[in-house]
């Protein structure tokens, strides 16, 4: 390699650690997690959805959202926590999931995040036993926890893909 290339090669990696990302952050039990701004067609205050039988339990049923039926899903329960109440501030974020428009409630929507790509961290590695290829990465807050970084194309495993697409 000519010292020309690797030093357009070190100039391209700079660019990009220096690339700044947009995301939202949303709660969901005492965890702030974010996901990719791209991701998001819209956010609406939860409201009541038809209810579709033999469904697994976190899926909580079918919004209409403009004439078209979307399938909602609770993060909550996805992630297994308790479930509970929904309040003024719970929201349906209308998000692209591998290519299907789908609702994720969360407990409220925080903040429209501004992150350099080197402030990223990968995603910590977890044994086989424990499902969370859906973590994308880590931001760490001021505080010195992590804002964990959603991958949606990744929150559902294949089975769950294919019941959401029978809907």
């Amino acid at each position: 390699m000519s010292p020309l290339s690797s030093k357009l090669m070190k100039k391209e990696t700079e660019v990009r650690s220096e690339q700044q990302m947009q995301f939202i952050s949303f709660n969901v039990g005492d965890e702030i997690y974010a996901t990719d701004i791209l991701k998001i067609h819209e956010i609406t205050s939860y409201r009541d959805l038809t209810r579709i039988p033999s469904l697994p339990p976190f899926i909580k049923g079918v919004l209409n959202l403009k004439g078209m039926g979307v399938p909602v899903m609770d993060l909550r329960e996805k992630f297994g926590l308790a479930p509970r109440p929904y309040t003024k501030f719970s929201v349906i974020m209308v998000v692209d999931v591998s290519g299907r428009i789908m609702g994720v409630i969360v407990d409220s929507v925080a903040d429209v995040l501004h992150v350099i790509r080197r402030d990223m961290q990968p995603a910590p590695k977890f044994s086989m036993t424990v499902k969370a290829e859906f973590i994308k990465g880590m931001i760490k807050r001021n505080d010195g926890k992590f804002i964990i970084l959603l991958d949606m194309d990744r929150i559902l495993s294949d089975r769950e893909l294919d019941i959401v697409e029978s809907i």
